[in-house]
């Protein structure tokens, strides 16, 4: 028989295992359409066979007279003949598909999960790979790629068509796999070596070969995102004070006080912006710090800083109340500075992967994913000098109290400093300092702040101190003035109120108590009434 069984094994024997691994491993970095050629030339995939038949007979030549014995003779010609060929084709044999691995496709999900939502109908993890590398630019560095098997990423899968005789051979018997990254191709198994990633994409393209030819031809994508860079560029707007500036970076002290009320507030989004195409990673932390000194014509060195407020990452935003105090070491200052510092973290979104997949042991973040933000802020008198003769007098009998005087800060976050330091006091919801008693104080809010300074009970101006009462008169004459020179033009009332401000300034010395030990007697006057 021209095709019998062992006819048929044999060709197909010769269509599987490694005379095919042989011909790809020869000819492994020749392309498609060259391959394809030698593998016609060879022309293993045509299976023919031919048949003739021939009719012959016995003739015997008789001759007269028969005298002489005739041997028979068989002879005749060939009255049919049969040539029939079969061409395997890849088809014949086998089809392949090349599927994303769940594992890898659940990873690649959590990535895109860390980029911008603006872009996200255009991710396809059934069809690529999509990864993040902890690094802000691609340097080349081991960190800053990513690393992989092929096997680890897609899978490939051969099926043998209906009716194929394999006579119990596997799939993977007939059909070999070569893949390459741009450029050379590389034998396809499950001892493949890592292959870096080390651009933004990569696009891998994988073939499935018979004996017979080209099965088909896979490409998926391995997209590398990068890290958002941290910037500094938002710090300075989150900081703010509950009146307005006076000029830039510059803060009016609250009425009737020797402080600012300000105003830090944050979101993730701030600190860590979303930028399209890059992976922010999650927030880390933030730690801010805070230093106060007096601005003067000749630069004062830093001092020690304070902790200001410490957020963990489990606190994405925040939004703080606090005060910081004008220098008054030992005359108020005009101007106060006060630079503010954070360190701001994030953890980087990783690629690790299931337990049965796992490419690499974890690598070290290397960054940058943190930073160091700076701005200097100052805080100043936007009132400027008052004749306020009741508020100085309780100012001066408080001075040296144990507790905070008229205006000055009695809870919430409060920063003061020295020469030497900067300090925070935090006093926490519901908790105050108790306001000198030689005065009729009370702790009060400074508008919607949670910074709260004393000041006089109700709307009645303080009492006065038994040893000043018999004065009441004189100071209510001072306050009239006060009035009068405010309203009027003329030389006379402004003389009559600057001879008035002297008998007071004879009287009566604003005092405050020191933040490290109010019982010092110094004296701590703001600058000249009438500089």
């Amino acid at each position: 028989m021209c095709f019998g069984a062992s006819a048929l094994q044999a060709n197909i024997a010769s269509l599987k295992g490694g005379n095919l691994g042989d011909l790809l491993t020869a000819f492994l970095q020749t392309e498609q359409a060259t391959l394809e050629t030698y593998i016609a030339e060879e022309d293993v995939c045509t299976w023919s066979c031919s048949k003739s038949y021939v009719l012959k007979e016995l003739v015997s030549a008789y001759e007269c007279p028969g005298t002489t014995p005739v041997t028979p003779v068989c002879t005749g010609t060939a009255t049919c003949a049969m040539e029939a060929s079969i061409k395997v084709t890849p088809a014949d044999i086998a089809s392949a598909d090349v599927t994303v691995l769940s594992g890898a496709k659940e990873i690649s999900g959590r990535v895109i999960q860390g980029l911008p939502t603006d872009a996200a109908a255009s991710y396809d993890t059934d069809k690529h790979i999509y990864r993040s590398v902890p690094c802000t630019s691609f340097t080349g560095q081991d960190e800053c790629i990513f690393k992989a098997k092929v096997s680890d990423l897609v899978t490939g899968t051969p099926t043998l068509v209906n009716g194929f005789p394999a006579e119990g051979s596997s799939d993977a018997d007939f059909v070999f796999w070569r893949y390459s990254l741009g450029g050379s191709w590389k034998a396809w198994d499950s001892s493949s070596a890592l292959e870096s990633f080390g651009q933004a994409v990569t696009t891998v393209k994988i073939e499935a070969w018979t004996a017979c030819g080209l099965v088909e031809a896979f490409t998926f994508d391995v997209n590398v995102y990068l890290h958002s860079e941290l910037s500094c560029t938002n710090f300075k707007g989150l900081w703010s004070g509950l009146l307005k500036e006076s000029e830039p970076d510059t803060f009016c002290s609250a009425p009737g006080s020797d402080f600012a009320a300000l105003h830090m507030s944050y979101a993730v989004g701030d600190l860590i912006p979303p930028v399209n195409g890059q992976v922010t990673g999650s927030f880390g932390g933030i730690t801010c710090e805070i230093m106060v000194k007096e601005e003067a014509v000749t630069p004062v060195p830093d001092n020690a800083y304070a902790t200001l407020f410490t957020r963990s990452s489990t606190s994405p935003a925040i939004d703080e109340d606090f005060a910081v105090e004008m220098v008054h070491d030992p005359n108020t200052a005009r101007k106060t500075a006060f630079k503010v510092k954070c360190t701001i973290t994030r953890t980087p979104g990783g690629n690790t992967m299931l337990a049965d997949v796992d490419t690499e042991a974890p690598q070290e973040f290397v960054g940058p994913h943190s930073v160091i933000c700076c701005h200097t802020f100052y805080v100043t008198d936007c009132e400027g000098p008052k004749l306020d003769s009741d508020t100085a007098v309780c100012e001066n009998e408080c001075a040296g109290n144990a507790g905070p005087g008229v205006g000055e800060a009695c809870s919430g976050r409060i920063v003061t400093s020295n020469a030497l330091a900067t300090a925070v006091t935090v006093y926490a919801e519901g908790q105050e300092q108790t306001c000198c008693t030689e005065c009729s104080l009370q702790c009060n809010a400074v508008g919607s702040s949670t910074v709260k300074h004393c000041e006089v009970a109700g709307s009645s101006p303080p009492s006065l101190p038994p040893t000043l009462a018999p004065m009441q008169p004189l100071f209510a004459q001072l306050a009239a003035a006060e009035e009068k020179v405010l309203a009027s033009e003329t030389m006379t009332a402004l003389l009559g109120a600057s001879a008035m401000v002297a008998v007071v300034a004879l009287i009566v010395v604003k005092r405050r108590a020191d933040a490290a030990a109010h019982a010092r007697e110094a004296e701590d006057a703001y600058y000249p009434l009438l500089e």
